[in-house]
């Protein structure tokens, strides 16, 4: 476990660091959409986020700003998990630190049982095996969107 990484809260004040990070190349490449997006469209979305209490999370490393955890609500006992590091970040249990303790949040503050699901490109292998040591196990090989589902169950 990485002592140096916390998490905290997203704010209205993170939009432009968020904004940057959402069209780093290496991001949109294993985005879902695949697509970069345009500043406005970014901060209408930015805005409804916050505006509907959704939990997303600054990943700090050291107090530096190095990535984003997300949980979205999908349905009464399934949320979606997104999480990114910029470039050079990967690979340093920083993910799996932040992800950890994204997991504490919802136990204290999430009706329990939940499954979270995470979607991933069948091309992105580091998400894939990120998940996987995470305990995830794959639900669906292909969604609508062509897209690997995996689930994790917490109680």
């Amino acid at each position: 476990m990485n002592d140096h990484v916390t998490i905290r809260k997203a704010r209205w004040t993170d939009k432009d660091l968020l904004f940057s990070w959402r069209n780093l190349p290496e991001i949109v490449a294993l985005s879902a959409s695949g697509k970069s997006v345009e500043y406005k469209e970014h901060l209408n979305w930015f805005k409804n986020y916050l505006d509907r209490c959704g939990l997303m999370f600054i990943i700090k490393n050291k107090n530096e700003p190095v990535g984003q955890l997300r949980f979205d609500k999908l349905d009464a006992n399934k949320m979606a998990v997104t999480i990114y590091l910029i470039p050079n970040k990967t690979g340093q249990s920083i993910g799996r630190s932040a992800f950890n303790q994204g997991l504490d949040y919802l136990r204290k503050e999430v009706t329990l049982p939940i499954i979270l699901v995470a979607n991933i490109k069948d091309t992105n292998a580091p998400s894939i095996k990120f998940f996987k040591k995470l305990g995830f196990r794959m639900e669906l090989k292909e969604n609508q969107d062509g897209l690997l589902r995996y689930c994790f169950r917490v109680n």
